[in-house]
């Protein structure tokens, strides 16, 4: 879940910046085509260079060798949670708080996207079955034309490469107006994305850039259609707008139909644009490379995404869990050839018997068991003021060595955050009582083992 979030985020981020583009520097330029295809750009590669970016082959190096060697197949305990406020018992709360969270957010997101899906199929629904019917009248430059029955109150407009007319307009220039203005829709294939623009407006439902991005897309499809419907035989423009305005605001109005005219807030900003009013005519082919950082951004991330995986995938199996593994014979581990001077002083033991064990028979075990380990952290572990005022958190994991007298030695921080935080724990795990020692072949031998402990400022 936690994965779906952060790509639908990916997404959203880079469909903003893209608007964020479109806005300042292509909203009012005469270049339509080139806000077309950046506009189609930002729909498709905000959607599919995230997923992209994730599925790239990732090899990746061992993060922090000298930990990750450390901590090897130690056992470990689960993670205790210390806020400042108050101390956390078990990991188990936080992560169910986590979950729960993000299963919150998951399930609206889902509602909203169902909503919106579900809007979106009604209306194909309705629109198919007053469509359905309907003999083809004749046909204009290889596209079939319908005629609307009598009582719709509809417009002329253009869908799914066909277009249609209400009954009542003849022959004539109102009629060719029309036809030339849907036909320029279905020979760029503007409903397709029409429809791709309403479907990522569907999964954005909650971003207001994926709106603005469907709004704009629409008016570019118009400016175009204008356009060469103004460029055939030379047409009169101010004919052409009084048509527009004398054309009847018909309803309803489907959202994946291309309409004559049914918006009077479109039909403005089209008159702005034929006129050219306030509009610069500068090129702007160098946009493309403002887009190019978007684009490699979400590559990124997606990519992060995959690295974030291998790295926790990779820690998982360098500590496996002790909790619920079955307890086993295991001999001392073999020690490889290519071993350091320092790590030779540390880990070749006088004996069998003072070798350390990752896994033993019986397990070494506090008093009171799980339970009262943990009800000993909480108590006696404290937040350091120092870092609470530099607002300082994170996780803290420290390994050492049960010995065969149950006391704790090699107490050592392998994955630190900050001076107080790593001294607090070093401390409160410094002072615990005497452990039952692990026992292997019946009698106590050395265990290691690692201890989380995540502060979190409340």
């Amino acid at each position: 879940m936690q994965t779906l979030i952060l790509l639908l985020g990916i997404s959203a981020a880079g469909l903003s910046l893209f608007s964020g583009l479109d806005y300042c520097i292509l909203r009012r330029n005469a270049d339509i085509r080139l806000r077309r295809r950046l506009l189609l750009l930002a729909m498709y590669s905000s959607l599919l260079l995230p997923l992209l970016g994730s599925l790239i082959p990732l090899s990746l190096p061992r993060v922090l060798p000298d930990v990750a060697e450390r901590m090897e197949a130690t056992i470990e305990l689960p993670t205790l949670w210390v806020n400042a406020s108050e101390v956390a018992g078990h990991e188990a709360e936080s992560s169910t708080s986590t979950y729960s969270l993000a299963s919150l957010l998951v399930l609206l997101w889902g509602l909203g996207l169902s909503y919106m899906l579900g809007r979106l199929g009604v209306a194909l629904w309705s629109l198919r079955c007053l469509l359905a019917p309907l003999p083809e009248a004749f046909r204009y430059q290889g596209i079939a034309v319908y005629r609307l029955p009598v009582g719709t109150a509809m417009g002329a407009f253009s869908f799914a490469g066909r277009i249609y007319i209400p009954e009542g307009i003849e022959a004539g220039q109102e009629l060719s107006y029309i036809l030339r203005h849907e036909a320029a829709h279905v020979r760029d294939g503007h409903h397709a994305e029409r429809l791709s623009a309403l479907l990522i407006r569907a999964v954005h439902w909650y971003l207001p850039t994926a709106w603005y991005l469907y709004n704009a897309l629409d008016d570019t499809h118009e400016y175009i259609a204008d356009r060469l419907t103004l460029a055939e035989h030379n047409s009169d423009t101010k004919v052409y707008q009084y048509q527009l305005l004398s054309s009847a605001l018909a309803s309803p109005h489907y959202p994946m139909m291309h309409a004559f005219n049914t918006n009077k807030q479109q039909l403005k900003k089209r008159i702005v644009m034929m006129n050219k009013l306030n509009i610069s005519t500068r090129p702007l082919g160098w946009v493309w490379l403002l887009c190019l950082p978007i684009v490699c951004l979400m590559l990124w991330a997606g990519n992060s995404l995959t690295a974030a995986e291998q790295v926790e995938q990779a820690q998982e199996q360098e500590q496996p869990q002790a909790k619920g593994l079955r307890q086993k014979k295991t001999q001392p581990r073999k020690r490889s050839a290519k071993t350091t001077p320092a790590k030779k002083a540390e880990q070749v033991a006088p004996s069998v018997e003072e070798e350390i064990f990752e896994v033993v028979e019986e397990l070494p075990e506090f008093p009171g068991k799980m339970e009262g380990m943990m009800k000993y952290l909480s108590e006696n572990i404290k937040y350091p003021e120092s870092a609470q005022k530099a607002g300082i958190q994170g996780r803290v994991v420290l390994q050492f060595v049960v010995e065969k007298d149950g006391s704790v030695s090699n107490l050592r921080v392998i994955g630190g955050v900050d001076e107080a935080l790593d001294a607090e724990a070093l401390r409160v795990v410094g002072a615990m009582p005497k452990w039952k020692p692990g026992m292997q072949a019946g009698k106590p031998v050395r265990a290691k083992y690692t201890v989380p402990i995540q502060f979190r400022l409340s």
